[in-house]
């Protein structure tokens, strides 16, 4: 049986200097901040996400295990590369939840900002800002320990990028609670 957090403070690092990532530090932050506030404002989960430090962890070395600063955000041009020539076409983003002896202790959310002239890519860069709080948000639910829903109006719902408003379903709420 997966066990959820030991902590209930949960710190979010993020790397701001992964190569080409073409969103801002400003960007970044009002993304993660708005995901993270999110998930903060449930009021019976005893979990609360942060963001913490500036990470130099590179996308390849927190998806391969050997970061030692998890959880931690990082944009990834190389995105194709690190997920090991998986189609990245319309994916925003993806997390990897780490878990260390049946218990999470960390995670990994890579946010797609390669760069390419092929239209039906979908970086992060090219959505809407609330469709990429959206994706950060989710990709944050993971991380955290959630699945995906089948409540359509959930943010886990499995395609997050077709939510238009960050918020949050009962499923959602009555999940982060679980944890």
């Amino acid at each position: 049986d997966l066990q959820g957090w030991d902590q209930e403070e949960i710190a979010f690092n993020v790397n701001y200097n992964s190569g080409s990532c073409l969103l801002s530090r400003e960007e970044l932050d009002s993304f993660l901040s708005a995901a993270l506030d999110v998930w903060n404002s449930v009021p019976n989960s005893r979990i609360k996400v942060k963001i913490g430090n500036s990470s130099t962890t590179t996308a390849a070395e927190a998806w391969a295990g050997s970061a030692k600063d998890y959880p931690i955000i990082i944009c990834d041009s190389e995105i194709t590369s690190t997920l090991s020539g998986t189609d990245t076409n319309n994916i925003p983003g993806v997390s990897l939840p780490r878990v260390e002896g049946g218990r999470l202790t960390g995670g990994t959310i890579l946010l797609n900002s390669k760069s390419s002239d092929e239209s039906n890519l979908k970086e992060v860069i090219d959505l809407n800002v609330e469709i990429a709080k959206v994706v950060v948000a989710h990709e944050v639910g993971h991380v955290l320990g959630l699945g995906h829903s089948d409540d359509i109006n959930a943010l886990m719902y499995f395609n997050a990028s077709l939510k238009k408003n960050l918020r949050l379903s009962q499923d959602d709420m009555d999940g982060i609670t679980w944890l």
